[in-house]
């Protein structure tokens, strides 16, 4: 999420000197905002404490929880600008994560973003190193930041690009911004 919290600082900062302004974005009203706060706790309770007791399929499914109230956020918001290239990203990261039972790493892009052999034994539930049994590589995290130790995929930067566009977006647009409802049908 490294790459995705950077490109919206950016995205906020650029808004700025632009002339919009960060009370526009707080006056943006999402739906089901409480969801995506879930799903990110989830997220850093098990990127904080990961117990070896969790085996691989425990694993998988909180990272598919997590991932999955993430998607739900953002298809309850599609109205908004940049949360459906935001919502490809995520399911992106999704469908590589399902495939092999944890994002996978490249050994070639964790050498370059300077990570040690003693990091890459310990990564967690959410990571694992590929190997030749490895479905959907283009998707996995082959993508390195020098010296920073961050890797990241294809799935991350379309979700950054996505979340850039809603922040910048939501930041120079003035006045109140909602996520449009369908009117309810009875019958």
């Amino acid at each position: 999420m490294f790459i995705p919290l950077i490109v919206v600082i950016f995205a906020a900062a650029v808004a700025v000197v632009r002339g919009g302004s960060l009370d526009n974005l707080a006056r943006t009203h999402f739906a089901w905002t409480w969801v995506i706060f879930l799903g990110l706790a989830i997220q850093i309770v098990f990127d904080l404490w990961a117990p070896v007791t969790v085996g691989k399929n425990v694993g998988l499914a909180i990272t598919l929880l997590s991932i999955g109230c993430i998607l739900f956020f953002l298809i309850q918001n599609r109205t908004l600008p940049g949360t459906l290239v935001a919502t490809f990203g995520l399911a992106l990261n999704a469908v590589v994560i399902a495939a092999n039972g944890a994002m996978p790493i490249s050994r070639s892009a964790a050498r370059a973003a300077g990570l040690t052999q003693d990091l890459l034994t310990e990564l967690g539930i959410k990571h694992e190193l590929m190997d030749s049994a490895t479905r959907l590589d283009w998707l996995a995290d082959i993508f390195a930041i020098p010296k920073l130790e961050k890797v990241f995929s294809v799935g991350d930067v379309v979700l950054a690009v996505g979340l850039g566009i809603l922040v910048y977006s939501c930041a120079v647009t003035p006045g109140e911004q909602t996520v449009a409802t369908r009117p309810s049908t009875s019958g």
